[in-house]
């Protein structure tokens, strides 16, 4: 598991890239915190490259004044992954 907390005072980006093989589990718990005219940023790739591994992802904002936060995230799944 991954806990990650983006609260840089201007500009933060946090970026995971990251493969599950067989059996394996990724989890990310990640947030964006920020004010004024911060911009906060998290982006991930998931690639599980064999069956049987699992992930999941929580990403939440909280954000103030005009500060803006997002969260792109890619899962990717081989075929031979897939059930």
């Amino acid at each position: 598991s991954v806990f990650a907390l983006n609260c840089a005072s201007e500009y933060g980006r946090i970026e995971l890239d990251v493969t599950v093989r067989k059996g394996a589990n990724f989890a990310l718990h990640a947030a964006n915190i920020a004010g004024g005219k911060a911009t906060q940023e998290i982006v991930t790739v998931v690639r599980h490259e064999e069956p049987e591994g699992t992930s999941s992802q929580v990403v939440r904002s909280v954000l103030g004044g005009t500060s803006t936060g997002s969260y792109l995230g890619k899962v990717a799944v081989a075929r031979d992954a897939q059930r």
